[in-house]
């Protein structure tokens, strides 16, 4: 009812929804059509790869509540079919964020919104780079500029990079580590995560043995500092 196909003005803005339940979205799609949006549906990654050129440069909602499988699953083969595309994660109030997306959206969704992320995106010049305090990181291309100097990271450093520097001073926990990073619930032995936390470190610290970057919070997770943990505050 809403499809358009694509346009092949570069200027235009085109729009591809990644979900199995777009009809709860048919607001928004009215007020997509209206402003002469080219728009689009899939509902898994396959299908929206077979939508897209390796030039598309618009915008892919990911609804990650409606997907079978790990949304952060969809947004890495997205991320590497079409470079260019930001990524857009739809997430309810009380879900934990979409690894890898660009940009999050929360139901119930409206142009006003979506226009203001499209800006947002528009104004960065490289989508798949993450910057916070002594950090650079490419994702696309694991290329790390920190405070050790240059380092090719493996595909598992750079996404548990990528998942810290998007929550910069924040309590990421092992559960959402595990969820995003190794696409599993099960936490019973995080020892895996606790290998690649110490590989990271050797990247990153000066002194690995007392990180002042990457903290662990015992019995709740892991907190990166990009500019270095603060001094404690005296009483």
């Amino acid at each position: 009812m809403f499809e358009r196909s694509f346009g092949h003005n570069p200027t235009d803005t085109n729009i591809l929804f990644v979900g199995r339940e777009p009809d709860r979205y048919a607001s928004l799609w009215r007020q997509v059509v209206l402003r002469n949006v080219s728009l689009a549906f899939a509902k898994s990654s396959n299908a929206a790869i077979r939508k897209l050129g390796e030039d598309f440069s618009g915008a892919i909602l990911v609804d990650g509540s409606s997907l079978p499988v790990q949304a952060s699953t969809v947004c890495r083969a997205l991320h590497r079919h079409a470079p260019s595309a930001i990524i857009i994660g739809i997430t309810g109030d009380h879900q934990e964020p979409i690894a890898l997306a660009d940009f999050q959206l929360h139901p119930p969704l409206k142009w006003e919104s979506l226009s203001e992320v499209l800006k947002q995106a528009r104004r960065q010049d490289r989508r798949y780079v993450l910057e916070a305090g002594d950090f650079r990181l490419d994702w696309k291309s694991h290329l790390l500029v920190g405070p050790q100097g240059e380092k090719r990271l493996t595909p598992k450093l750079n996404d548990l990079l990528a998942l810290l520097l998007k929550h910069p001073g924040e309590i990421v926990s092992r559960s959402t580590i595990m969820q995003q990073v190794w696409h599993t619930t099960y936490t019973a032995d995080t020892r895996t995560l606790e290998v690649h936390i110490n590989w990271l470190r050797r990247s990153i610290e000066p002194y690995p043995a007392r990180p002042s970057y990457l903290v662990t919070k015992r019995g709740a997770g892991y907190v990166l500092y990009p500019e270095g943990r603060p001094p404690p505050t005296r009483p």
